[in-house]
């Protein structure tokens, strides 16, 4: 499984895998890791969604999904390039060549945007609503 995998790159430095479970056995705060994380890991969950994915806009961090045949919510209407890195499952080992390509400028305005999503796009049942709705109009155009 991809989570297991991502498991592997974990470095003690400037990789660093911790799911939730780990965080609450270090007496640490998942919210305030995220909220301090430049990218956070977006693996596939039990099925293709993740709820991770919204949790990661919402403090900001970029996402970095890995869930191959995952149709990226809102998709026609979001360039995800913009916000997001998406790594094939297979290309997991790659993960830090990938991440190191973005310059500290694009990564700062990766996440201004990634959180400007969230807010704008995700954040309430209002906001899912205007986003279908916005699909539902360029489709009429």
């Amino acid at each position: 499984r991809i989570r297991q995998k991502l498991g592997t790159l974990d470095n003690g430095k400037d990789i660093i895998f911790r799911t939730k479970e780990d965080m609450v056995e270090l007496n640490s705060s998942f919210k305030s890791a995220l909220a301090n994380s430049e990218f956070a890991a977006v693996p596939r969950g039990d099925a293709l969604f993740s709820y991770r994915f919204a949790e990661v806009l919402s403090y900001g961090a970029i996402p970095v999904i890995y869930a191959d045949g995952w149709v990226l919510p809102f998709s026609e209407i979001l360039n995800y390039s913009e916000f997001a890195v998406v790594i094939s499952e297979r290309d997991y080992a790659r993960t830090r060549e990938i991440l190191e390509r973005y310059s500290k400028e694009e990564r700062c305005k990766m996440r201004t945007r990634a959180y400007d999503i969230y807010w704008s796009r995700m954040a309430s049942t209002g906001a899912i609503l205007q986003t279908v709705v916005d699909i539902l109009d360029s489709r009429l155009k």
